[in-house]
């Protein structure tokens, strides 16, 4: 395909640049989203950085951002989404049978 089958190229797979080619796709436009890497999500991924561990790259920043509406807009409850808040500050999964690793903002 060329660039002329597009209406919109979308640089970047994170979430802001899946978020805007979503919104576009929505609305009937024809949209390439491109990324560099070998992942998508951006901020909003997982990481395999340790053995036996997922951890990801900063989704826990999603529950601070005020993006209700884009998901509203997207219905992505539709899709499965669910937004879960860690009872402590951020919490690494491990693979099935490993204890989660958990960081805490205090000691109490």
């Amino acid at each position: 395909m060329s660039n002329r089958d597009y209406d919109v190229i979308t640089i970047g797979a994170g979430y802001t640049g899946l978020m805007t080619s979503a919104l576009l796709a929505r609305d009937g436009k024809k949209v390439c989203c491109l990324e560099m890497n070998d992942h998508v999500g951006g901020i909003c991924s997982n990481a395999h950085e340790w053995p036996g561990y997922t951890h990801n790259r900063g989704a826990w920043y999603m529950m601070f951002l005020q993006i209700g509406w884009l998901w509203e807009a997207l219905d992505l409850k539709k899709y499965g989404l669910e937004l879960h808040h860690p009872p402590c500050g951020g919490v690494i999964i491990p693979e099935k049978g490993r204890t989660p690793f958990l960081l805490y903002h205090d000691r109490k």
